[in-house]
């Protein structure tokens, strides 16, 4: 199949009008690169808070810039001299999985792209504990959440809105 789309890519710019042949061959040798060296994991959670959770991941890992297409739920950056690519898909309700790919001088980098996904699968555990504590947090009543600043020693009858005067004043 790759030998077929590949003489097919490159026979193209002699042939008339094989512009959306040549696209599909190439999308179809980028797709099956992306399967073959890839490494992914599948999370129990929904595939937009899995998603939010690794763009948090990658900004925290890289300073570049982040292309991502919020629609296909796909991101690619540079990364520790590398290219990583990620994709988010939910595979069942509940259960959503994450790939990536790394390159580093256009090679593939199974090293790169492991350490990638261990750190996104982290950044989310954690992400996903604090959100379960803070779900589970008690709720406040906004009325009196100042009175639970105050120190429990202050007295509130002694103070009034009178100005006071300081002793040894002489009137």
């Amino acid at each position: 199949m790759q030998k077929l789309t590949l003489a097919t890519l490159l026979c193209c710019p002699f042939l008339g009008g094989c512009a959306a042949a040549a696209l599909t061959a190439s999308a179809v040798i980028l797709n099956d690169d992306f399967q073959d060296h890839s490494v992914s994991a599948t999370v129990p959670s929904d595939s937009n808070f899995v998603w939010h959770s690794a763009l948090n991941s990658l900004s925290g890992m890289t300073h570049s810039l982040i292309h991502r297409d919020d629609d296909l739920l796909q991101a690619r950056t540079n990364l520790d001299y590398g290219q990583v690519q990620i994709q988010v898909k939910e595979v069942s309700v509940g259960q959503t999985q994450i790939t990536v790919l790394a390159k580093k001088a256009l090679v593939y980098s199974p090293e790169l792209s492991t350490l990638t996904l261990e750190r996104i699968i982290t950044d989310f555990d954690n992400l996903s504990r604090r959100a379960a504590m803070s779900a589970n947090a008690p709720a406040r009543d906004n009325g009196t959440e100042w009175q639970d600043t105050v120190p429990s020693s202050v007295n509130w009858d002694t103070f009034t809105d009178q100005p006071t005067t300081e002793q040894g004043d002489s009137e």
